[in-house]
C-alpha cells in the first residue's frame, strides 16, 4: 500500500517541483512535527481506512494542497512572519528578451542597500549540436541486421543497438534512433530534420550547455562505432559523429567586468538569480533592479489569494466522493467566512462560496492614505489561521477520509506511534523524496 502511495507521489509532485528554500529544514522543526504526531496519535482513536487507490492519492493530494498553501503564504511574509508593505521585493529586468531576473537576497530593510546592475549579454552558452548525413527519405541505405553504436558523454559511454529490415528506409531507421535516444535519458536528444530538397537527417543536440573540464577533445559527446562489431559501418554511412556545432560558455559583463559561464542561469549572490535569453545590441545595456515595493507586494498578495482559491477549488471538487463529503472544503471556507468582516473593509472580498477577491483599487486608496498598514494586518490575521489550519492537515490528512472507528484510545496507557493516524506522514516528512 505505501508503495503504490509512494509511486503516486514521486509522478505526480516530484517530476521537475523545484526546491523550495521552505523544503529545509531545522532539527528543532522536524522534532516539532514529530512531537505533534505523537500529540495526535496518542488521543486517536483506531481507525480502519479504505485501501483503495483513490483514497491514498486524496491523501497525498491534501498533504501537497496543504503544503502549497503553507509555503505560499509564508512566502509574503517577513522574518518576524507578518505581511509587511515594505519587506517584499521582486526583481525585475529593463528587457526580459536578454534577461530575466529573480531576486534571491532577504526581504528586509537590507534591500536598500542593492544598487541596479548592469548587464550586457555578449554572446548566450550554446549546447553541442550534431546533425547527420542528408539522406533520401525513401532510399535504402543500410543492409539488413543488427548494428550498434557507442554515445560518450562526460566519464560514461552507453551502446545503442538497432535492427535493420528489409524495408527500413533511411527516414524508418533516422526516426527509429530519434526515439531510441531520447528514450535512453543519457544527456542528449534528437529529432528528424529535413532540408530545403526534401532530405532528413538527425539532429542530436545536448542537454547541457558550455565547455567544462570533463570534456572529451572541448565536446560534450561523441558518437563512435562500437569497437568489435561487425556491422561497423552506420554512423558512418548515417553522419552521427558529424558535429555541426561545438558547446561553447555564455560571455556577458556585470558593471562592467566581464564574465563566463558553462550555463545561462547565473546568479548574483544574496541578489539576483538571473536567465540569460538574449543578447544585447551593443550601448544598450540591461538593468536588473528590484521593482517597487507596492507592485511586488499586489504580485505577492494575488499569489497568495490564487494559492487560497485553488485550495478551495479542490475541496468543492472532492465533495461529490465520499471522502467525509464536505469536511475538508467547510474547514478552509469557513476561516475566510469568520475573518469576512475585516478582509471586505480592507480590500479582500470574501465571496458566498469561500473564495478570495483582491480589490486592488482599496490597496492603492489604502496606500495614498497611509492605513496600508492596518488593511495588511487584518490580511495577515487570517493568513495566521489558514497556515495554522494547513499545518493541521499536512499532519493528518486521513482526517479528511471516510474511515469506521474500531476501538476507542486507552486514557491512561495509550501507546502513540506518529504512524497511526496517517501512514502518510512519516515517510514524506522524511525528505519529500
Amino acid at each position: 500500500m505505501v508503495n503504490n502511495a509512494l509511486s503516486y507521489y514521486i509522478s505526480t509532485y516530484n517530476n521537475g517541483r523545484s526546491v523550495s528554500k521552505y523544503d529545509t529544514h531545522k532539527k528543532n522543526e522536524l522534532r516539532d512535527v514529530y512531537n505533534n504526531m505523537l500529540k495526535i496519535n496518542k488521543k486517536s482513536p483506531l481507525y480502519k481506512v479504505a485501501s483503495t487507490d483513490s483514497v491514498k492519492q486524496y491523501a497525498i493530494d491534501l498533504k501537497e494542497t496543504a503544503r502549497q498553501l503553507k509555503y505560499v503564504a509564508a512566502s509574503l511574509t517577513d522574518e518576524h512572519g507578518n505581511i509587511s508593505g515594505t519587506s517584499k521585493k521582486k526583481a525585475i529586468s529593463s528587457n526580459n528578451k536578454v534577461a530575466k531576473a529573480k531576486y534571491i537576497g532577504p526581504s528586509s530593510e537590507k534591500t536598500a542597500d542593492i544598487d541596479d546592475i548592469e548587464l550586457f549579454v555578449e554572446k548566450l552558452a550554446m549546447p553541442q549540436v550534431n546533425i547527420s548525413n542528408y539522406l533520401q527519405k525513401d532510399s535504402y541505405g543500410l543492409s539488413k541486421g543488427p548494428y550498434s553504436f557507442d554515445l560518450s558523454i562526460g566519464d560514461y559511454t552507453y551502446e545503442f543497438q538497432f535492427n535493420v529490415k528489409p524495408n527500413d528506409t533511411n527516414l524508418d531507421i533516422q526516426q527509429r534512433l530519434s526515439r531510441l535516444i531520447n528514450k535512453s535519458n543519457v544527456g542528449v536528444n534528437a529529432e528528424v530534420i529535413e532540408n530545403a530538397t526534401g532530405h532528413s537527417a538527425l539532429k542530436i543536440t545536448s542537454d547541457a550547455t558550455g565547455v567544462s573540464s570533463y570534456m572529451n577533445k572541448g565536446l560534450t559527446f561523441v558518437i563512435a562505432d562500437t569497437p568489435g562489431e561487425e556491422n561497423g559501418d552506420a554512423v558512418k554511412f548515417l553522419g552521427l559523429d558529424r558535429v555541426y556545432s561545438e558547446p561553447s560558455n555564455a560571455v556577458f559583463t556585470v558593471n562592467g567586468i566581464e564574465k563566463t559561464s558553462a550555463s545561462n542561469t547565473i546568479s548574483i549572490p544574496d541578489q539576483f538569480e538571473i536567465e540569460l535569453v538574449g543578447t544585447n545590441v551593443e550601448g544598450d545595456e540591461t538593468l536588473i533592479g528590484l521593482k517597487p515595493d507596492f507592485d511586488a507586494l499586489i504580485d505577492n498578495i494575488s499569489e497568495f489569494i490564487d494559492t487560497y482559491n485553488q485550495t478551495v477549488d479542490f475541496a468543492k471538487n472532492k465533495m461529490t466522493t465520499t471522502y467525509e463529503s464536505g469536511h475538508f472544503y467547510r474547514d478552509i471556507s469557513s476561516i475566510a467566512k469568520n475573518y469576512k468582516y475585516s478582509l471586505d473593509a480592507s480590500g479582500f472580498s470574501v465571496l458566498p462560496d469561500g473564495h478570495l477577491q483582491l480589490d486592488e483599487s482599496l490597496l492603492t486608496q489604502a496606500a495614498r492614505e497611509g492605513t496600508l498598514t492596518d488593511n495588511l494586518d487584518k490580511l495577515n490575521n487570517f493568513k495566521n489561521s489558514l497556515v495554522r489550519k494547513s499545518e493541521n492537515i499536512a499532519l493528518n490528512p486521513i482526517q479528511y477520509i471516510d474511515k469506521k472507528m474500531i476501538t476507542y484510545p486507552h486514557p491512561t496507557r495509550n501507546m502513540p506511534s506518529p504512524y497511526v493516524t496517517s501512514m502518510y506522514s512519516g515517510f514524506l516528512f522524511n525528505g519529500y523524496i
